[in-house]
């Protein structure tokens, strides 16, 4: 954002999705749900956004708020070649982060670096264990 520019902040109260515009004429807009509950606008603009959702804001559906505070983005799913051949090198290890990962292309990547490095069928099918978990449709038919 501009720093010389001012920003309003809106948020969404509801749990299901909004098309926000920001003018009468916008056709594209932005959907805010609770994934994505929070639109900037530019204080210029202000007059028209409210013109423009003026239903949303009467039945308190978007709420002005201050400006949000993101998380940190969590990198559970998120590791390194290195990281990924020290995690496959020992089942205990392995064994205690897997339930943390919920990424079915951080599993298969981690399925195929441990059958590359010639790990155990142990490993192996720990990993297909958990990868079935997140998945089921996905190990069906393979053996």
């Amino acid at each position: 954002m501009a720093e010389d520019e001012k920003y309003v902040f809106y948020k969404t109260t509801v749990k299901f999705t909004l098309g926000i515009r920001f003018t009468n004429q916008d056709r594209q807009g932005i959907i805010l749900n609770p994934q994505n509950p929070y639109v900037a606008v530019k204080k210029s603009g202000l007059r028209e956004f409210l013109q423009a959702n003026k239903a949303m804001v009467h039945k308190g559906y978007i709420v002005p708020t201050e400006e949000p505070i993101f998380e940190e983005v969590s990198t559970t799913n998120a590791f390194t070649d290195e990281e990924a051949i020290e995690l496959v090198k020992s089942f205990f290890i392995l064994k205690k982060k897997l339930p943390t990962i919920d990424s079915e292309g951080a599993l298969v990547r981690l399925r195929d670096i441990a059958i590359e490095q010639g790990r155990s069928q142990k490993i192996v099918t720990m990993i297909d264990d958990r990868l079935a978990e997140i998945t089921p449709t996905l190990m069906m038919g393979e053996n």
